[in-house]
């Protein structure tokens, strides 16, 4: 049920799926445990896109927020990133330290839901970052390029 609520809103944020990552462990051919960090490194760069590069040049808009328990830093984004990412909310990765960064997010992701919690500014995340418990791990749903995946982050 919580995959398909998922799935769901995943199709409304994104106005469709034109490919879903599977990042639970296998990665092409190869496991997680298996992998050299020069291929995580390799597997993780997103395809060129017009998408990617206006979302991570566009200088910070609006309110900017930090969850400092998992070392991440959020900006809005503009009515305008918005309709260019043809998105209806989420935010944009300025920075990721600690567990989110170990967990692979980067600076130009969007998280579009936390725990199948659509985020739609970065003072909402920060409010629900902070109601979680620290212990757990948080699933983020996170629009990367032209792709769409799921990011464990454990504390």
């Amino acid at each position: 049920e919580e995959v398909q609520a998922m799935m769901a809103q995943v199709k409304a944020d994104c106005d469709g799926i034109d490919y879903l990552i599977n990042n639970a462990a296998i990665i092409r051919d190869r496991t997680l445990a298996r992998m050299s960090h020069e291929e995580w490194d390799a597997e993780q760069e997103p395809p060129a896109s017009p998408t990617t590069t206006a979302a991570a040049a566009t200088p910070k808009s609006g309110p900017s927020a930090s969850v400092d328990w998992l070392g991440l830093a959020v900006a809005d984004l503009s009515d305008a990133q918005r309709n260019e990412l043809k998105i209806k909310a989420g935010v944009r990765v300025v920075g990721a330290k600690g567990p989110a960064e170990r967990a692979g997010l980067r600076q130009g992701d969007i998280i579009l839901s936390v725990n199948n919690a659509q985020v739609s500014s970065a003072g909402q995340l920060q409010s629900l970052i902070g109601r979680l418990d620290r212990k757990k791990t948080v699933v983020m749903l996170v629009r990367r390029g032209d792709g769409v995946l799921f990011i464990p982050v454990k504390p």
